[in-house]
């Protein structure tokens, strides 16, 4: 398990806030339903469940890029499962279990420190004003080593380091005479005059839920089963962290077949929730529609 670390102090959190505030105040956030649906909720304060959290602990796991054959119709195609959708099996716990052992350092004869998960701050920000992060020009967070390929977890606690970590935002040393993934885009969402990607042509926004894909967004455009990787991949920030690539078990003609048909047969369901390692088997009937309109794109099966 590859872990990096920092820790603020939630003394930081007004901070933090009046930094997405601004955001907000320049009209620079998407008011779109579905990214609202993402964001919306997310504020930088203490819960009150958890008064006496004296800091958060932001955590970076690093996460492979996935590839996985499908077989259909005598032909095998190959596609892409961007990183944070792939389940390595590390759960909660896990991490959890790290920040004693390894952060915090407990034993029997140390006091025992509480570890609450935040799931309701923007992750993203707080990787950055860490300086365990840096934004890139696509808007998204670099870790050096690990560049943008990576699961980011935050934990409140009452544990008090000698130190508190902190930084300016900052870019990316390579997006300073970079355009690549300007030019990658396939949407052309990102502009070098514009700090914040354009959320609206985002194909992640539209291909990780339910739903027809609006007219702007070209089904040709669709590069991976689930989210984009476009401007990901081609970056110079992930010249190493691409090479931390996972083949999964292939997908039989029958398998592709039941998405592709809406078929819920609980056999095949079974082994498909086990050989994509995307989401739990309770998780199917969610997944289905949009795993088959994307697969179907993807193999450029007309309805």
């Amino acid at each position: 398990m590859q872990i990096r670390y920092k820790i603020i102090s939630v003394d930081r959190f007004p901070t933090l806030q009046n930094d997405i505030d601004q955001i907000y105040k320049k009209n620079n956030i998407s008011t779109n339903p579905t990214y609202q649906m993402y964001v919306g909720h997310k504020k930088f304060v203490i819960p009150e469940d958890f008064p006496k959290a004296k800091s958060v602990i932001i955590i970076a796991k690093a996460s492979p890029i996935v590839y996985i054959d499908f077989f259909y119709h005598g032909q095998t195609h190959t596609i892409t499962i961007p990183p944070i959708y792939y389940d390595d099996g590390i759960k909660i716990e896990d991490i959890e279990n790290f920040i004693k052992n390894s952060i915090l350092k407990e034993s029997k004869t140390q006091k025992k420190f509480e570890v609450k998960r935040a799931q309701q701050i923007f992750l993203k920000l707080l990787a950055v004003r860490s300086g365990l992060a840096t934004y890139g020009r696509n808007n998204i967070s670099y870790i050096k080593d690990l560049g943008s390929f990576y699961y980011l977890y935050a934990f409140l606690t009452d544990f008090i380091p000698k130190k508190y970590d902190w930084s300016d935002i900052r870019l990316m040393e390579y997006c300073k005479d970079c355009k690549i993934c300007e030019r990658m885009c396939p949407t052309s969402a990102i502009h070098e005059e514009e700090f914040l990607v354009d959320v609206d042509k985002c194909i992640t926004l539209y291909n990780e839920v339910k739903g027809d894909f609006p007219e702007k967004i070209s089904p040709t455009v669709h590069n991976s089963l689930i989210g984009c990787i476009k401007c990901q991949f081609s970056c110079p920030g992930n010249k190493i962290s691409r090479k931390n690539t996972v083949q999964l078990e292939s997908i039989t003609e029958e398998e592709t077949n039941a998405i592709l048909k809406g078929k819920k047969d609980e056999k095949i369901v079974r082994s498909l929730t086990s050989k994509l390692k995307m989401f739990k088997y309770e998780e199917y009937d969610e997944m289905l529609p949009i795993l088959q309109r994307n697969l179907s794109v993807l193999i450029n099966i007309k309805k």
